[in-house]
C-alpha cells in the first residue's frame, strides 16, 4: 500500500510524523544515489580526458623527438653516404673500393631506418609526402640486391638476381619510397627463408608503365599469420609485439598501396613463398638525354647554395663544380641574402639556389619568400629546397615562397642533376614566353 497523506491522518499524528520521516529518508537516498552517480559519471569524464590528454602529450613528445632525431641524424648520414659516392667515383684499389663500400651500405642502413621510423608515424596519422623526382631505377635495383646478397651469404642463402635488359633506368617517382618497398620486400623473404635459393626477377607487366618484381623462396617457413598485418591494427602496434621484419613488411604494403601498386605474397603446400610486388614506373622523358648534355645545360650556371652543414654544403658543392656550375657556398640565410645583393650591385644574378628547410636564424621558407619579393617573376631565380623526411613544408607553403622543387634528404648525384637541368631550362622556356607575351601586348 501506498502511504499517502489521507492514509497518514486517518491513522493518526504519530504514524503521520513517522510517514513523513520515511519519506524524507527515502528522498535522501535517492537524492545520494543520484549525486554519486553524477560524481562517477564525472569521475569517468575527467580520467577518460585524462587519459586522452595523456596520450595526446606522449605523442607530441615522440613526434617532437622524431622530428629532433631526425634533424640531428638526417644531415651527416646524407654527408656520408654521398662522400662515399664521390669517392666511389674516384680510382680505387680493391681494399679501398671495399671499404668505401661498407661506408656506405652502414649510412643507407642507417638512413633506411630513419626513414622508415619516419614513415611509421607517417601512415598511422595519414601524413605523407612524396617525391617526385627522376632517378635510375635500374642502378637502384641493383644496389638494393647486391646490398642483400651480403645479408644472404651470411645466413647461407643464394640469392640470384638477372637483370632484365628492357628495366627502365630513368624514372620519375620517389626513389626513396621505392626503394623501401623492395628492400622491405627482400628482407621478409630473407628473413624466413630456411637456406634456400632466393630468385629475383622483373618483369613488365600488361598494364602501361607497371612492372612485376618476383621473389621466389623455394623453401620458406613463412606462414599466412606472419603477413596478415595491417596498421590500422592500433592495439598490436601499442604493444610492440610486431618485429622489425614485420612492421617493415607492413609499412612496405602501405606505401605500395600509395603510390598506386601493390604487394602480396603466396605461398603453397610445399613451402615455397612467391612475393609479388607491382609498381608504376613513370619513364622520365622531359630530358631523355646523354649524361654529357646534362653537363652542358649546367654548365656556368652560377649557384648558390645555403645550408647551415658545412658537409652538406662541401658535398653539394664538389658534385655542381663536376658539373662545371660556378658555385657559392653561404651558411645561413642572411649571409644568402647579403650574397645576392652583392652579386646584383656588380650586375650579376645566381641561375639557381639551394636551400636548407631547417636552419638557424631566417629558415629556408623565409629565405625564399624574401628572394622571391625582391624580384618580378621573370627576374626570380629557380630555388630548390632541400628538407628532412619528417618536416617539408606544404606545397601552398612552397608556391608561396617561389620554390619549384622540396627534395628529401640524401639526393642522389644524378637525380639532383637532372633536377637542376630540368628547372632550369622550364625558367628559360617560363622566360622566353613571358618576354614574347610582353612583346605582344605592347
Amino acid at each position: 500500500m501506498w502511504i499517502t497523506v489521507e492514509n497518514t491522518l486517518t491513522q493518526g499524528p504519530l504514524f503521520y510524523w513517522f510517514a513523513q520521516c520515511v519519506i524524507i529518508i527515502e528522498s535522501m537516498i535517492v537524492t545520494y544515489a543520484l549525486v554519486m552517480r553524477n560524481i562517477q559519471q564525472t569521475n569517468d569524464r575527467l580520467q577518460t580526458h585524462f587519459q586522452r590528454s595523456a596520450k595526446l602529450k606522449l605523442k607530441k613528445q615522440y613526434n617532437q623527438t622524431l622530428k629532433r632525431i631526425d634533424n640531428e641524424l638526417r644531415t651527416p648520414l646524407s654527408g656520408v653516404v654521398g662522400i662515399a659516392e664521390l669517392l666511389l667515383d674516384t680510382s680505387l684499389n680493391k681494399t679501398q673500393r671495399d671499404q668505401i663500400v661498407t661506408m656506405r651500405r652502414s649510412g643507407e642502413a642507417l638512413l633506411k631506418w630513419l626513414n622508415r621510423l619516419n614513415d611509421w608515424r607517417s601512415l598511422q596519422i595519414g601524413r605523407l609526402n612524396f617525391d617526385n623526382i627522376p632517378f635510375d631505377f635500374s642502378h637502384l635495383l641493383n644496389t638494393l640486391c647486391e646490398d642483400s646478397k651480403v645479408k644472404a651469404e651470411d645466413r647461407k642463402i643464394q640469392l640470384q638476381y638477372t637483370p632484365n635488359p628492357n628495366t627502365p633506368t630513368l624514372i620519375k617517382g620517389d626513389p626513396a619510397r621505392i626503394k623501401q618497398i623492395i628492400s622491405g620486400t627482400l628482407d621478409m623473404a630473407l628473413y624466413y627463408s630456411e637456406q634456400g635459393n632466393v630468385e629475383v626477377n622483373l618483369k613488365a607487366s600488361a598494364q602501361r608503365n607497371c612492372w612485376r618484381l618476383e621473389i621466389r623462396d623455394c623453401q620458406s617457413g613463412l606462414h599466412m599469420e606472419d603477413i596478415d598485418l595491417t596498421l590500422s591494427n592500433e592495439a598490436e602496434i601499442e604493444a610492440g609485439t610486431l618485429s622489425s621484419v614485420q612492421r617493415n613488411w607492413a609499412i612496405a604494403q602501405a606505401l605500395a598501396e600509395h603510390i598506386g601498386g601493390s604487394l602480396n605474397v603466396t605461398i603453397n603446400d610445399n613451402g615455397e613463398a612467391l612475393f609479388i610486388c607491382e609498381l608504376i614506373l613513370t619513364r622520365y622523358s622531359l630530358l631523355q638525354h646523354h649524361e654529357n648534355h646534362y653537363d652542358k645545360l649546367l654548365k656556368d650556371k652560377r649557384l648558390l647554395i645555403v645550408d647551415d652543414s658545412s658537409s652538406s654544403r662541401k658535398l653539394l658543392a664538389k658534385r655542381a663544380e663536376s658539373w662545371g656550375m660556378k658555385v657559392t657556398c653561404v651558411p645561413n640565410g642572411q649571409d644568402a641574402l647579403d650574397m645576392i645583393n652583392t652579386m646584383s650591385k656588380i650586375g650579376g644574378v645566381f641561375d639557381c639556389i639551394i636551400l636548407d628547410h631547417d636552419m638557424p636564424g631566417l629558415t629556408g621558407l623565409e629565405v625564399a619568400k624574401t628572394i622571391a619579393d625582391s624580384h618580378s617573376a621573370v627576374d626570380t631565380p629557380t630555388m630548390i629546397m632541400l628538407s628532412g623526411a619528417n618536416n617539408p613544408p606544404s606545397q601552398d607553403q612552397a608556391s608561396n615562397a617561389a620554390i619549384k622543387r622540396v627534395l628529401s634528404k640524401p639526393i642522389t648525384a644524378k637525380s639532383l642533376k637532372i633536377t637542376l637541368a630540368e628547372e632550369l631550362t622550364l625558367h628559360q622556356v617560363r622566360q622566353r614566353e613571358r618576354k614574347e607575351s610582353t612583346v605582344a601586348l605592347l
